[in-house]
């Protein structure tokens, strides 16, 4: 991005100036790293243009190498500070296998005082309009003037390669399964539901029931049906339903947290998962993406479990967080959280 750069954009709530270095909404301040306040301002500089991740990388690291992954983690923390959605984009629409497209209308406004167009042609001296003095330049001006440049060069490129700083990974956010919890299906990515048989993720079905005032803990929670079954979702607990049941219709469900990726590359999902009243014969937790098993865990009386797993994805990916009964659900309150976070460049 250039450093000259004067420009201050608008489109929807947001401001964007780029000289200051600030993105605000209704006049409020949104915190952005550098990294991603420069990408977000090339994207806005292109709007309806499609902007390559080779552009963007080039832009903003200026050569440096990065892992793509970077820039995918980096667009969705611009994308969770403008309040966007890959999957019903608003802002920020992704191109696949090609890089990104600003879809909002921008209004560009020129800060008072930014420096004049260049002169025109009819501004320019022309020939023959006044005497024009020449310097004597001699072969030995010439030679001299030619060592200088190369001695300029040279140590120029010296210094840079020697000055540069090289961006430093550091570890963004980038959802989190107590914080977002909802009572919507869909915000921030997060779907609420069960599996029945085959008890794959196709199975997956959305629950469509959210009670603002769960009769057992408060809160928010989904529900299939309360007076049927105990499956169920609290922001940090999961309740599945047994094929035998304690005072439920005998159906197995596994209650599940379905997470859908808004980036491409390696993600780190961490937690804790304990039974908070030590049921009869315990549960077991998968973790799945794509279909696929990843991980899974069986706890029993009251043991309490930390996990960290560095998960592949890419855009659209489905990682499910599923609790499993064992033969009873009895006493099956599964505490489990879920965060998930990613590298990204300065």
């Amino acid at each position: 991005m250039d450093p000259e750069e004067h420009g201050v954009y608008e489109f929807g709530p947001f401001r964007l100036d780029v000289q200051e270095r600030l993105l605000r909404r209704n006049g409020k301040t949104l915190p952005l790293e550098s990294s991603q306040f420069q990408v977000l301002a090339v994207l806005v500089r292109e709007a309806g243009h499609l902007v390559t991740r080779e552009r963007l990388l080039q832009s903003v690291w200026n050569g440096i190498h990065v892992e793509e992954g970077s820039l995918t983690v980096t667009i969705s923390v611009i994308r969770k500070a403008l309040g966007d959605s890959p999957s019903e984009p608003k802002y920020i629409e992704t191109v696949r296998k090609a890089g990104y497209r600003f879809i909002a209308a921008v209004t560009e406004i020129r800060r008072p005082g930014t420096a004049p167009a260049p002169p025109g042609p009819s501004e320019l001296p022309q020939q023959g309009s006044g005497p024009l003095r020449r310097r004597p330049f001699t072969l030995w001006t010439r030679a001299a003037l030619g060592s200088m440049t190369v001695l300029i060069l040279t140590v120029a490129g010296w210094f840079s390669s020697s000055t540069r700083v090289m961006p430093q990974p550091t570890t963004t956010t980038i959802a989190n399964s107590v914080r977002e919890f909802a009572c919507t299906q869909g915000q921030d990515n997060w779907y609420y539901g069960y599996y029945s048989h085959p008890f794959t993720s196709a199975s997956f079905k959305e629950m469509t029931l959210c009670l603002s005032n769960d009769p057992w803990y408060g809160g928010n929670a989904w529900w299939i049906d309360p007076q049927r079954y105990w499956t169920s979702l609290r922001a940090a607990i999961a309740f599945p339903n047994g094929p035998t049941s304690c005072r439920r219709e005998n159906v197995e469900h596994w209650a599940v947290r379905r997470w859908v990726s808004e980036v491409d590359g390696t993600v780190r999902i961490s937690g804790t998962i304990r039974n908070v009243l030590g049921g009869f014969d315990g549960f077991t937790v998968h973790i799945q993406v794509d279909d696929g098993p990843h991980w899974s865990q069986a706890i029993t009386g009251t043991q309490q479990v930390e996990y960290t797993l560095d998960v592949r994805v890419q855009l659209g990916s489905a990682v499910d967080f599923a609790v499993q009964p064992q033969t009873s659900d009895c006493n099956d309150h599964a505490s489990f959280t879920a965060t998930i976070t990613g590298l990204l460049m300065s």
